[in-house]
């Protein structure tokens, strides 16, 4: 046994001598640095089973040489997470009049001091320096498609996140938002998440 490794670590020592300067050292390193990863995984894989980053690294490489989706996006559930990623991504970048519109689409109540909204995936709650519009963006807009050209902007009650689709609840005056507000703070309203 300890001949074999030491012979395996002679070959390891033999192909770590680097090549004389200026004769494509670089890219025989990286030929070579895929070819021990591959020997490394083959190795791991009769051992003990579990991956280093070295080795999660070059299966995702062949993977994505390949054209093959990685193991973690071939599950239905990532997949349909992918896909809403890459369809909301437009809506971050709509002017605040179209997601008004997006967001009067899905209106769930709406009278006289309340309005539910049904917050579609991938939609920012504020604006930020990486995100585009957001819902707050909106609720001008929002507020005058509902009760006229003199309305006030919509207040929000409780805040989504913005990889989060749901019910958001938004009133026109500032005293109900701050009641309502003060109600999802101590648990008097539970919000559900599945």
């Amino acid at each position: 046994m300890a001949a074999g490794l030491g012979t395996r670590l002679l070959l390891l020592l033999r192909r770590r001598r680097p090549g004389p300067a200026g004769s494509g050292m670089r890219k025989a390193r990286s030929g070579w640095g895929r070819e021990r990863e591959r020997e490394a995984e083959e190795d791991q894989a009769a051992g003990s089973g579990r991956l280093t980053a070295a080795q999660l690294a070059a299966r995702l490489r062949r993977e994505a040489e390949a054209g093959t989706q990685p193991e973690e996006l071939r599950t239905p559930l990532s997949r349909r997470v992918q896909e809403l990623k890459r369809l909301t991504q437009p809506l971050q970048r709509l002017h605040p009049n179209v997601l008004a519109k997006v967001l009067r689409k899905g209106i769930v109540l709406h009278n006289a001091d309340l309005v539910v909204v049904d917050k579609p995936y991938g939609v920012p709650m504020e604006a930020g320096p990486k995100t585009g519009t957001s819902v707050r963006d909106a609720l001008p807009v929002l507020a005058k498609m509902l009760y006229g050209m003199k309305a006030e902007p919509l207040h929000i009650c409780h805040r989504l996140d913005k990889d989060t689709s749901g019910v958001m609840i938004l009133t026109r005056d500032e005293k109900s938002a701050q009641a309502l507000h003060h109600r999802f703070k101590t648990h008097q309203v539970v919000k559900k998440y599945w």
